[in-house]
């Protein structure tokens, strides 16, 4: 199924896929107007104007929620920005989650995979400072509430179902220009095949070194940067970002991407990720909107990703690719959806990050 990101697809080898949907979008979320990860953090689209592309939160400045407090600003209103403008917040999650195999074993060796976990986050941003410089942080838990031993595998608790906590961000923010923003250390990404993936109680974050640029070129933007660990959904520290693909190295990742706007409603782009003696991965997409009339919008995009060992071929050799289109209409709170996706016979797709 087309997602809008190759990455969560499921590709197999010689797979191709075609997926229809009608959804009204009042009363259910659009499953395959968007792909998961970008779904776990919004609404459902109430037309096919609103859906969202991957390369839209791959340049997006990630959002602050739950804020908490209202009447602390009043507090805080004659101090410095530093302190004025602080943000603090709360995320209260409680998550169930059961899978049978009807007596097929998953991965793990288990049977089933069940556990009941409550938990969340506390979040911190700063205000500027110097007009420039702000920091913020996230500090996550999730507590097993029940949930045996022999039955994990839900990505919710560490392995053999024990309750963590972990300080998944811790970040610096500088601001270099209008347009030229600069974010280091523990932080979370919305691009294709590196992305938070916040669909279990605590996401995917990573130590991240990254330049983001917004319009520094007209109606272009650009981001680049130095990816050196990851934290997955079920860990409580930070490890080399190869291991994550299955390396027995200890080896970064680089990156760095771009997108033009050749209108509001039309654009193309392209971003890289040279994971060293493990893999390249090239994912481009162009995205279309037009309006057939005022209260009928038509999507088009279409998505394309080349994926390849390289140096040492750390998790063996292989060379392969996907491709996918797709199309979306919508009237009065309807959408209609048209995707198909082909990923070659060679290898199959892999998003480990």
């Amino acid at each position: 199924m087309f997602t809008g990101n190759p990455a969560n697809s499921g590709f197999i080898h010689r797979a191709c896929t075609l997926a229809v949907l009608i959804t009204v979008l009042h009363s259910y979320s659009a499953q395959a107007t968007e792909a998961e990860y970008i779904q776990s953090e919004n609404p459902a689209p109430e037309s096919a104007a609103d859906i969202e592309n991957p390369l839209d939160t791959s340049f997006a400045k990630e959002r602050f929620k739950f804020a908490l407090f209202p009447r602390l600003k009043t507090y805080l209103r004659d101090t410095p920005a530093f302190f004025r403008d602080t943000k603090l917040g709360i995320n209260f999650r409680t998550y169930d989650f059961r899978r049978d195999f009807d007596g097929l074993n998953d991965p793990d060796g288990n049977n089933n995979e069940k556990a009941l976990a409550t938990g969340g986050s506390i979040n911190y941003v700063s205000g500027m400072l110097f007009d420039r410089v702000k920091i913020g942080g996230s500090y996550f838990t999730s507590q097993r509430i029940s949930g045996d031993r022999d039955e994990g595998g839900t990505g919710l608790l560490e392995p053999v179902q024990n309750g963590f906590d972990v300080l998944g961000k811790a970040y610096i923010d500088v601001a270099l220009s209008e347009q030229l923003g600069f974010r280091g250390y523990r932080q979370a990404f919305g691009m294709p095949y590196l992305n938070k993936d916040d669909s279990r109680m605590v996401p995917i974050t990573h130590e991240a070194y990254m330049l983001l640029a917004v319009d520094a070129i007209p109606n272009t933007d650009f981001i680049a940067g130095y990816v050196s660990k990851i934290k997955l959904q079920f860990e409580d520290s930070f490890k080399p970002i190869s291991r994550a693909a299955g390396a027995n190295t200890d080896k970064g990742l680089l990156t760095s991407g771009a997108r033009y706007r050749f209108s509001e409603n039309t654009d193309v782009g392209a971003i890289n990720y040279y994971s060293f003696d493990v893999m390249n991965i090239f994912y481009a997409e162009v995205n279309s909107l037009r309006y057939l009339t005022e209260n009928i919008p038509l999507s088009l995009s279409a998505q394309f990703t080349d994926q390849r060992s390289i140096g040492s071929e750390a998790i063996g050799d292989f060379d392969t690719y996907s491709a996918g289109a797709k199309a979306a209409i919508s009237y009065r709170g309807f959408v209609f959806s048209l995707a198909g996706t082909t990923t070659d016979d060679n290898a199959r797709i892999r998003s480990p990050y």
